[in-house]
């Protein structure tokens, strides 16, 4: 018999006078519930693999008590969870090492396949800075995301004190489309820097609702590249500068999902 308590899930079995180990299950046949066993045992390592489980997991190790065949396992944390934690008592080593390997392979398959996000690179373009002395710092620019996914643009702005390094990082700042973001990977000036951006968005390979969102992260070196800088003609009005190349990459190093 199945017994649920809000700790763990455990099986109750007792010996027989022939000496057979049967289910209490009210009757069903224990010839069966090898071969049931190894459908829950394959659809829950399937499910941790995919990152998604809510209740506690088996261990291989329990206590056996002499002359009996009960055994109950040791509920182990959902943080401590993976594919190779899960046993269900009734399934031999050798059964369950094939349904592992058989989860394994599986899952990486669906891994390749998920992978649809092809973007190479951001396109920033009308990147300028502005600087007022005693003042505020201003960036603005313009970011395009050429992923099939997605060929998304949006703008992105950002002030802070002059002087200061109350620019964003290491938390990102929105942009006007907000499932884009911006910070400050390095910065040393108003004509030196490197920008980190980001994009989140759907990518159907992933898997459904909510779990079909990937973000793609990207980093532009803004030191090596020329900026026009020009004297603001009244008092205080500080420094603006301008992006000189048509468009400056941002190289997508890293992909979440």
């Amino acid at each position: 018999m199945f017994n649920r308590n809000r700790n763990a899930w455990y099986c109750s079995y007792q010996q027989t006078k022939g000496g057979v180990s049967r289910l209490q299950d009210g009757g069903t046949s224990p010839s069966f519930f090898p071969t049931l066993a190894r459908v829950p045992a394959f659809f829950h390592a399937f499910s941790l693999c995919l990152g998604r489980t809510s209740d506690l997991v088996w261990s291989s190790r329990s206590q056996q008590l002499p002359n009996l065949s009960d055994s109950e396992p040791t509920p182990i944390p959902p943080s401590f969870t993976s594919l190779f934690q899960y046993t269900l008592l009734p399934i031999n080593k050798g059964k369950m090492h094939v349904i592992t390997l058989a989860v394994i392979g599986l899952c990486a398959g669906l891994s390749a396949a998920a992978q649809l996000a092809s973007a190479e690179a951001f396109d920033i373009t009308n990147l300028s800075t502005h600087q007022v002395t005693g003042g505020n710092t201003t960036i603005e620019f313009t970011i395009h995301d050429p992923d099939p996914l997605t060929n998304t643009t949006t703008n992105c702005t950002g002030t802070w004190e002059e002087g200061t390094d109350n620019y964003p990082s290491p938390g990102y700042q929105t942009c006007t489309n907000r499932t884009f973001g911006w910070n400050m990977d390095t910065y040393s000036s108003f004509t030196s820097f490197t920008l980190n951006v980001k994009h989140t968005f759907e990518d159907p390979a992933v898997g459904d609702y909510p779990y079909n969102m990937v973000t793609t992260f990207g980093e532009a070196n803004i030191t090596g590249t020329p900026l026009k800088c020009t004297a603001g003609t009244e008092e205080g009005s500080g420094w603006r500068c301008q992006q000189q190349l048509r468009v400056i990459k941002a190289p997508i190093y890293a992909t979440s999902a």
